[in-house]
């Protein structure tokens, strides 16, 4: 059985239709376009985070300072405290593919919007790029390196 997050939404915009029953995304690509839509980021910068992270089912990471990366988007688990109360727990997306797309969408979504990168007038294109490199790292060096290999 799927978690109940793997049914993204009972209704759900999906390339412009409104879909009217549940969604059970078996692709990493439909996750990817739903999450992306959902949180209002583009499915591009989406899907190269993705490859980025280069993440899989049931794989994690224990990095240097101890924290865990999870799945497919290696999200660390520094989230879980704030992650955890919507369902979003380690085993969730260590082993729930379009759980662990939905969160990292979530997490890019609000780097996107905690950095400032948009707004009325358009795209400041060092602030989005800022924000896209903080999914992996605040660290000016590492997230520089980020951005660019994104």
């Amino acid at each position: 059985m799927r978690h109940p997050l793997t049914m993204l939404c009972l209704v759900a915009v999906v390339a412009g239709a409104i879909v009217t029953e549940p969604i059970y995304a078996d692709s990493e690509g439909a996750c990817l376009q739903v999450s992306a839509r959902y949180n209002r980021i583009p499915v591009d910068l989406l899907r190269a985070v993705h490859r980025q992270e280069a993440g899989r089912v049931g794989g994690w990471h224990v990095n240097a300072d101890g924290s865990v990366d999870y799945g497919v988007m290696q999200i660390n688990s520094r989230w879980l405290p704030v992650l955890a109360p919507q369902g979003y727990i380690a085993p969730v997306l260590t082993y729930d593919a379009c759980a662990n797309i939905m969160a990292g969408a979530w997490i890019l979504a609000q780097a996107l919007e905690w950095g400032g990168a948009w707004n009325h007038s358009g795209i400041d294109g060092r602030v989005y790029w800022r924000a896209v490199g903080d999914y992996h790292s605040h660290t000016p060096r590492l997230n520089r390196a980020y951005a660019e290999q994104v």
